[in-house]
């Protein structure tokens, strides 16, 4: 039995799209997750956030769950 997921972003939407669960799909999506959270840090997007950690926080739970959704039975 699979699991249906949301899209989370169009380009996740799009890649899923072509190739569900193929491996440079999957380093797409973890350079997509982490290269826009760094894009977002540059342009000081997360100066709002008073305890800058958050910022490492997001870029680990980017990483996690991308090795989590490559790793779950059925993929």
């Amino acid at each position: 039995m699979s699991t249906v997921r949301a899209c989370t972003s169009n380009v996740e939407c799009a890649v899923g799209a072509v190739a569900p669960e193929n491996p440079q799909f999957i380093a797409l999506r973890l350079w997509t997750s982490v290269h826009g959270i760094a894009a977002l840090n540059s342009t000081h997007a997360f100066e709002p956030v008073t305890d800058l950690s958050a910022v490492t926080e997001l870029t680990r739970r980017a990483v996690r769950d991308v090795i989590a959704d490559a790793t779950e039975p059925g993929t």
